[in-house]
């Protein structure tokens, strides 16, 4: 049975976290993998480098903890027995960019194919956090002109990472 509250929902591209809920399908399109955002000047050379220090002294920029990447992050850090703590809480990865850019501390984000054409920042890959799935939901047989988006969206998903 599909809950109440989603039953009007055919079709969302979306984060995927786990199994669908029961009566969806799913498929993936992108898996990014986590990264911190640094300024030029950072001390910080690597991710593992951030990540061996067990407090370290700059504040955490993140999206809300309610959101997918920051429970990937949380679920990171709690793994390698780490303080997780948000200092600063921002409503989108493009406005990190531009608190990291000015020194408000390091961006919990992903490794986007475009995101090394901002200069004012540096992307420390993290390879050992489990990536970020975005990928479609669905429910029952997707429809022809769902499934040629699905397709497209696929295709141009595949280019980005080329």
């Amino acid at each position: 049975a599909v809950p109440h509250r989603v039953r009007g929902l055919r079709f969302a591209i979306t984060e995927l976290e786990g199994k669908p809920p029961a009566g969806f399908r799913s498929g993936v399109i992108l898996a990014l993998p986590p990264a911190l955002l640094v300024p030029p000047d950072s001390p910080w050379r690597s991710a593992e480098q951030f990540l061996r220090e067990d407090r370290p002294n700059e504040a955490l920029v993140s999206l809300p903890p309610e959101e997918a990447l920051t429970r990937l992050f949380q679920k990171g850090f709690a793994e390698r027995g780490l303080r997780f703590a948000i200092g600063v809480e921002i409503s989108s990865l493009e406005s990190m960019r531009t608190y990291v850019a000015n020194g408000f501390g390091v961006g919990l984000s992903v490794a986007s194919p475009r995101a090394s054409e901002r200069p004012a920042i540096r992307i420390l890959p993290i390879t050992k956090f489990p990536k970020l799935i975005l990928g479609a939901l669905w429910i029952g047989k997707l429809p022809a002109v769902a499934q040629s988006f699905l397709n497209e969206v696929k295709r141009r998903a595949a280019e980005l990472g080329k």
